[in-house]
């Protein structure tokens, strides 16, 4: 495992944020595309995305929290080498600052959340959508807890989609769950500094 954090720490901050925005952006284009191929009237598909940020609000808000206390829970419960993602969480966000944390997060969901909820899961349901988000975080495979933790949550936003036809809801689920995360990464990282 600590080889895999060198070969981390080896890649410059600016190469390491150029390929996590370049894979924001593929999963963009990938979106584009399955919608232009799957969809028998595209612009009809974009039309019928919801977005309503205030009702979307207090329901991310419920989500992230339970999802951040079953993340809580899993760290007091488990050994560390089972949530280990080899580092690359904390090298991506340790030299982050606080906006650019923010920015990254924002970006992370609203593409995520677009490509997994609003055109996977609208065109082939939630468990395809939910099975190839989990893949997508490929790293986790190898860690079983982690990738279950990741399809648990993955399953969890397709079920606050389904429920309430928001694509806001799922987007403040996965933006204030993933900041609070890095966030807590990059200052814990910045306090255990030598």
């Amino acid at each position: 495992m600590s080889e895999k954090r060198n070969e981390f720490n080896d890649i410059s901050d600016r190469d390491l944020y150029l390929s996590m925005y370049s894979s924001q952006f593929i999963l963009l284009i990938a979106s584009v595309v399955i919608l232009v191929t799957f969809s028998s009237s595209p612009i009809r598909f974009l039309l019928s995305i919801e977005l309503h940020w205030l009702s979307g609000l207090w329901q991310g808000l419920l989500f992230a929290l339970s999802a951040l206390l079953i993340n809580a829970a899993l760290y007091q419960l488990l050994p560390r080498t089972f949530l280990d993602d080899g580092g690359l969480n904390e090298r991506v966000f340790k030299h982050m600052g606080f906006v650019h944390i923010v920015l990254f997060c924002l970006v992370v969901a609203v593409v995520e959340e677009w490509l997994f909820r609003a055109v996977l899961q609208q065109l082939f349901g939630l468990p395809i959508a939910s099975l190839l988000f989990a893949l997508v975080h490929f790293r986790y495979l190898r860690k079983p807890v982690l990738f279950s933790y990741v399809l648990f949550i993955s399953v969890a936003l397709g079920l606050l989609y389904e429920r309430t036809n928001n694509l806001a809801a799922v987007i403040i689920a996965h933006f204030l769950s993933n900041t609070v995360l890095a966030l807590i990464m990059r200052y814990k990282t910045a306090k255990t500094k030598p």
